[in-house]
């Protein structure tokens, strides 16, 4: 075999391991965290349960919303629950 045919034959081969090794990280990493990186994450919503023990706010008119990302928190927090950014 020419040389050119070695370095063509040794370029396919090194893409093909790096191929393997791209599948089993992402099987490995999908596996570790337990989603699936292909899929994006569920949005959270408020289906009448609680979220980490504490009930949604009340609609009485008396919830706070977050300038930033619109969630409304209770009067009483200084942060917001979601994105975690200063209540004004």
């Amino acid at each position: 075999m020419p040389p050119w045919e070695w370095v063509v034959f040794g370029l396919v081969l090194l893409a093909l391991a790096q191929l393997i090794a791209l599948y089993y990280v992402r099987r490995f990493n999908s596996k570790e965290d337990g989603s699936d990186p292909a899929r994006p994450a569920p949005e959270p919503s408020f289906d009448g349960g609680s979220e980490m023990g504490r009930e949604p706010p009340e609609e009485d008119g008396s919830a706070v919303q977050c300038p930033h990302c619109g969630i409304e928190n209770d009067p009483e927090y200084s942060f917001c629950r979601e994105c975690v950014s200063p209540i004004a």
